[in-house]
């Protein structure tokens, strides 16, 4: 089932602090790019008649921003620190993904598991 994404709630994206109703967050170490911290939430929400939630699995192919945070600012220590990351390792590199109430959404259902692609 595809429709807009509706919700009264919102999640407030890490990086860019947007409201959305879902966000894809990636950290990693710009001298590795290794992963080390790969984040998704999802505000309660509809995609038509069906209710999605924390629990629901989240793939988003929209467009992706990436930044490359500054150490020194506290809004960014902060966001790694509460991650377990140490600002002071390196330079870190951040990618976020969001999806916005009213954009069109997918579920898909395997099983018992339930998925939004947006």
């Amino acid at each position: 089932m595809t429709a807009p994404i509706e919700s009264e709630d919102s999640v407030r994206a890490p990086l860019t602090g947007r409201p959305c109703a879902a966000y894809h967050l990636r950290l990693a170490l710009r001298s590795d790019r290794r992963l080390r911290a790969d984040e998704r939430r999802i505000a309660e929400a509809n995609v038509g008649k069906v209710m999605v939630g924390p629990k629901t699995g989240l793939a988003i192919r929209g467009p992706v921003q990436m930044r490359v945070l500054d150490p020194r600012e506290p809004r960014m220590q902060r966001l790694l620190r509460e991650r377990g990351l140490e600002p002071a390792l390196g330079t870190w590199v951040g990618s976020e993904s969001i999806v916005c109430v009213g954009e069109p959404a997918t579920i898909l259902e395997r099983g018992t598991t339930r998925s939004l692609v947006a």
